[in-house]
């Protein structure tokens, strides 16, 4: 019967997201809004590893990805991190459509006659800051492992990060934010896509070298949603299906590339594994456990409620927490 319940409720929430991205795109008159971004990411990240698993024998689920019997979770953890992870995206759809009337949202559009001016100043700080960031980049990677090893390697995930070292990892975030306007100052002054997007495909490429894949790939994903802004609303076209096919695409072959990078065959075991049929059967896996997060919600229902005592709600305070222990003084 409970079981029964759970998938009533979980259809019942489903269908509010459908009615709510429909209704979105329809007032908008752009499939590419914010709200529908979100609830594209939460689907691919949650909802579909959660309805694979929903339908798929428990051994099958084993076999087929080796983190699931590692991390030895039951059907029940999986179905509530699968409602653990609707239910966020309801709260994000709740939240977005409290903020004000559906009608009135559209005021949050950007429209071609009410983008703002970037100066060359712009410009310029931006390119500072990307200096600044490259800089730090550099000095966090040196200070933990040699430079060379870690790029032609790919063994820097692997490495021990030395205490203190941390400070330069987050000012080399500098680089991703900064090269995000930059691209936008080059957008602005309707210079050519391929390079309006130099600046986020450098930073990419820089913290490759790190072995994070996300990561690497938020200066990208930036870039082309300024890219996005850039031009005006466009209705779903076969142009723009093929372009999001072949997105895909890329980002299989990026993730495929970044995961033997990263294990330690560096880039000559890139150029040895890397092939098609090699992807294809990599796809599976990779929509689970590179795509798919469901596992980090499954975990998080596993534990049981106030095992960690409280300890989560004191770590938000940060650095609070950190001045006032004095262990650390």
């Amino acid at each position: 019967m409970a079981h029964c319940a759970n998938v009533v409720w979980r259809d019942l929430g489903y269908i509010a997201l459908l009615c709510a991205l429909l209704t979105t795109i329809h007032v908008w008159h752009d499939w590419l809004n914010p709200l529908s971004l979100i609830i594209f990411v939460g689907s691919v990240r949650f909802t579909i590893p959660g309805i694979w698993i929903w339908f798929t024998e428990a051994d099958m689920r084993v076999s087929a990805v080796p983190i699931f019997r590692i991390m030895g979770l039951g059907s029940e953890q999986w179905m509530r991190g699968h409602i653990l992870a609707l239910l966020g995206l309801l709260g994000v759809t709740i939240g977005w459509l409290m903020l004000g009337h559906t009608d009135e949202s559209r005021s949050f559009q950007i429209h071609p006659r009410s983008r703002p001016y970037l100066s060359a100043g712009i410009a310029y700080s931006s390119i500072v800051g990307i200096f600044l960031g490259f800089v730090a980049l550099i000095i966090f990677v040196k200070s933990n492992v040699s430079i060379i090893e870690a790029v032609d390697t790919g063994v820097f995930r692997a490495t021990q990060v030395q205490q203190g070292t941390g400070k330069y990892f987050y000012l080399s975030f500098m680089l991703i934010s900064s090269s995000v306007i930059l691209t936008d100052y080059f957008f602005s002054r309707k210079h050519a896509w391929w390079l309006s997007l130099a600046p986020v495909t450098v930073a990419m490429v820089a913290f490759f070298v790190l072995g994070g894949r996300m990561r690497s790939l938020t200066s990208m994903a930036a870039g082309l949603l300024v890219l996005r802004a850039w031009r005006s609303n466009a209705k779903l076209s076969p142009a723009a299906i093929i372009g999001l096919v072949s997105i895909i695409v890329l980002l299989s072959t990026f993730f495929f590339v970044g995961g033997v990078y990263r294990g330690g065959a560096g880039l000559a075991g890139v150029s040895q594994t890397l092939s098609l049929a090699a992807i294809l059967e990599y796809l599976p896996q990779a929509f689970l456990i590179e795509y798919g997060q469901l596992q980090a919600l499954a975990g998080a229902a596993a534990i049981a409620p106030g095992a960690l005592r409280g300890s989560t709600f004191l770590e938000m305070l940060w650095p609070l927490t950190k001045l006032s222990d004095s262990s650390d003084l």
